[in-house]
């Protein structure tokens, strides 16, 4: 059978395509992927030995090759989707909780074909992606990219940072705790910006800095690749500090191959603290701003769910500091609540993933 993934958008490295990609290879399947220019060319000059192509190519490729499935993550524009055969199923995966009503974020990217299936995490998380695609039949199986987190391959590396493996292995070895800071975006209308969330204070960097030297620790900081133009700005201004133990991972970087490396996890809603759940690891919920962006919360069952876990919700650098001191402490632990209350519900079998999407989509 042969399989064509297809990614337009720069999220290659974080999407569950690349997973489901490379477990198709590993299980036989005839799979290839096209990319946009600039992650066709990152990943060839990574690793040249993986069918990867150019969306450019795509129409030639298809008048001498019959593809069975199509898969496909985020949206395609409409000129695409115009590329494609009429008759050629289409796999719809999506990369996140969409905890935010994701139909606003790219309005014009409405998918403008019926696709014949729809990756679900779970049945729970169905109303939240309903009026935004449409499909003929949904299968419930849990994210590809959480694989990562499990099983050990260097092909789930292609899209990390190179440098942040190195420094993050390293601290592994030395055996400092490792803390990961991974926040979503926030809009304001049609525009997507950094949040208050994201832009610590010089006094609490620094404090910050000084408690990580003391238990031996380091925190990485992750943006989320739709503020990635923030990176440079807060590079800069960690070097202005002279901070040793805070570090920036690229925001267009792989993170997932990663988590398992980690101790804790600190964000707001980002889809992340659902996958980080299921390594049942201790998290806390940093979220400054709820009450600025409540209103663009779309399920308040998942957010209850979420906040009901931890002792409270973090809302200022002074109670969040507290926090990862008593992390540092060792005396703050993963609550099993979690996995009822958040793996369940947003997780089907996370083990049985592969195989149940390769059960219900390959025909």
């Amino acid at each position: 059978m042969k399989l064509l993934f297809i990614n337009r958008l720069n999220s290659f490295p974080m999407d569950n395509c690349k997973y489901l990609f490379l477990e198709s290879l590993n299980r036989g399947y005839d799979s290839v992927y096209f990319l946009n220019d600039y992650f066709y060319k990152a990943v060839i000059s990574a690793n040249k030995s993986l069918p990867f192509f150019p969306l450019s190519k795509i129409e030639s490729f298809l008048k001498e090759n019959k593809c069975e499935l199509c898969i496909i993550d985020n949206w395609l524009t409409r000129d695409i989707f115009e590329r494609l055969p009429k008759n050629l199923p289409i796999l719809q995966l999506w990369h996140g909780i969409p905890i935010k009503d994701i139909s606003l974020v790219h309005p014009s990217f409405r998918i403008p074909r019926l696709t014949k299936f729809f990756l679900f995490p779970s049945e729970k998380t169905k109303p939240l992606f309903k009026d935004v695609f449409l499909y003929e039949r949904a299968v419930y199986a849990g994210y590809p990219r959480n694989l990562a987190m499990f099983k050990s391959s260097n092909d789930f590396l292609l899209g990390c940072d190179e440098e942040a493996l190195d420094f993050i292995f390293t601290f592994r070895e030395e055996g400092r705790k490792l803390i990961l800071f991974a926040p979503t975006f926030r809009r304001d209308g049609a525009t997507i910006s950094i949040s208050r969330t994201q832009m610590f204070s010089e006094g609490f960097l620094l404090r910050l800095d000084k408690m990580a030297e003391k238990f031996g620790a380091s925190f990485v900081v992750k943006l989320h690749p739709l503020v990635s133009a923030w990176e440079n700005l807060i590079n800069e201004f960690l070097r202005t500090l002279k901070v040793k133990n805070i570090f920036i991972y690229p925001a267009h970087a792989d993170i997932y191959p990663l988590l398992k490396y980690f101790d804790l996890l600190v964000s707001d809603y980002s889809s992340i603290l659902w996958d980080w759940v299921l390594l049942k690891k201790p998290f806390l919920i940093y979220f400054p701003d709820y009450e600025l962006v409540k209103h663009e919360l779309l399920s308040y069952t998942l957010i209850d769910s979420l906040y009901r876990i931890p002792d409270k919700i973090l809302t200022n650098e002074s109670e969040l500091l507290l926090s990862l001191k008593k992390f540092l402490k060792e005396k703050l632990k993963f609550n099993n609540a979690c996995l009822s209350s958040l793996g369940r519900i947003c997780f089907k079998n996370q083990e049985n993933c592969i195989e149940d999407i390769f059960k219900e989509v390959c025909f």
